[in-house]
């Protein structure tokens, strides 16, 4: 099909000339093959108009021709985002290559979180935390003069020794110490302990440790002791210590020891002593473990 008309037609027998072969060209005109929507004939030329959708090939728009983002305003913009659903980050949900959808959180309080092999909104629970709590290894009171609970995290804000049936050989007081790497620290602590019982209140203090029982008239290898003691990071590597023990001793006599103390360390605490003032009384019964958090 013909896409031009020229400007000179020729008859048999016609004669050529320097005119008509110029008109050919010069006096030609389109006979429009412009479909009027992609293309379209302007001053007597051919030229592009806006390309529609249905004009660009399938797949023919490849990541090399979308220019990289280097601000907020090009590149591929959010509003050149699909739509997505409330309340949802866009993502991968599952542990595999390939598209990605709406995540959705789908109640308050929910946080995304990977559990098991996929990404989801849900909720945290304590035993999804690694620095939440957690138990020492019980220790067994039935010999030594010191248990030790070494390698707490660095990031262990609060600790609690619990001691259950818990005796000694002799008739020194008990006491915690704690420490660094650098080893457990022997001086230095403000420890104040008051005795409870049917026949009154009595009390005493310690610069050694965190005293737990008080004196040979209330400590006796008789008597087994049960409680437990809070070590609380107030600030830095300063600590601050309260708690109880109590004990039935001879005559069915109850006693009770409070103990309120503090305790700077010289650095990042990571390890818990259970001892004797004396340090060379031995345990003979029981049980000791911590709890941090």
């Amino acid at each position: 099909m013909a896409i031009l008309t020229t400007g000179n037609t020729f008859a048999n027998n016609d004669q050529v000339t320097s005119t008509k072969l110029n008109n050919i060209v010069n006096a030609a005109t389109w006979d429009d093959p412009a479909d009027g929507v992609t293309i379209e004939v302007s001053a007597n030329k051919l030229q592009v108009k806006t390309i529609q959708t249905g004009n660009i090939a399938a797949s023919a728009v490849t990541t090399a021709k979308i220019a990289d983002a280097t601000t907020t305003t090009d590149g591929i913009t959010d509003a050149k985002l699909r739509h997505s659903a409330g309340l949802s980050v866009v993502g991968r949900g599952s542990n595999t290559t390939g598209a990605v959808a709406d995540i959705t959180a789908g109640s308050d309080y929910h946080v995304l979180r990977r559990s098991g092999t996929s990404v989801a909104f849900g909720q945290i629970t304590p035993n999804s935390l690694t620095q939440w709590m957690t138990s020492g290894t019980a220790q067994t009171t039935t010999s030594g003069n010191n248990i030790d609970f070494t390698s707490i995290p660095s990031w262990v804000k609060r600790i609690t020794v619990l001691f259950s049936g818990v005796s000694t050989s002799g008739t020194s007081p008990m006491q915690i110490q704690i420490g660094t790497s650098s080893g457990v620290e022997s001086s230095g602590y403000s420890s104040a302990n008051n005795v409870l019982s049917a026949y009154g209140v009595t009390g005493a203090t310690a610069s050694s440790g965190i005293l737990l029982t008080v004196s040979t008239a209330y400590q006796t290898a008789a008597n087994t002791y049960s409680g437990s003691f809070a070590f609380s990071n107030i600030t830095g590597n300063s600590w601050v210590i309260s708690g109880s023990l109590a004990t039935i001793a001879a005559g069915n006599i109850p006693y009770s020891f409070l103990t309120n103390g503090t305790k700077s360390l010289g650095g990042t605490l990571d390890r818990v002593r259970i001892t004797t003032v004396s340090g060379s009384d031995t345990f003979d019964a029981g049980t000791i473990n911590i709890i941090y958090e």
